[in-house]
């Protein structure tokens, strides 16, 4: 069976179920297909740029007049220099050796930075 045939079954298969069909359903479905061929959208002229490159706009210049790209396009030109302007002004987070550095160089002394307590646990732990 071929392409043709099948369209011709299926046709024919579609004609006898139109014809069982109530007569108000149908009356529905044609006003319904009516509606959708009347309220599809007409071809819209596109706006031509003027003087030498009105030339071009058949060849290309035409995507610069659709509104909804130059918005996308302003859209990602802002995101891209928002993320720049946001990175550029991030710190980096400090080195490991940049806070021993600090921590060496402050005036408290070292026994400050000791931790007694966890070696008290870790004996009375190692006790039980």
């Amino acid at each position: 069976m071929n392409e043709a045939e099948l369209a011709e079954r299926i046709a024919a298969r579609m004609s006898r179920a139109l014809r069982d069909l109530d007569p108000k359903i149908t009356a529905r479905l044609r006003r319904a297909r009516t509606d959708a061929l009347n309220s599809r959208w007409a071809p819209q002229r596109v706006p031509r740029l003027a003087g030498a490159a009105a030339h071009a706009a058949p060849y290309g210049w035409h995507w610069l007049t659709d509104h909804r790209l130059r918005v996308s396009l302003a859209a990602l030109v802002f995101a891209v220099l928002t993320l720049t302007t946001w990175r550029s002004t991030q710190v980096p987070p400090p080195s490991a050796g940049d806070i021993d550095a600090r921590l060496l160089s402050s005036d408290l002394p070292i026994q400050a930075y000791v931790d007694n307590t966890f070696a008290k646990w870790i004996n009375a732990s190692s006790d039980n």
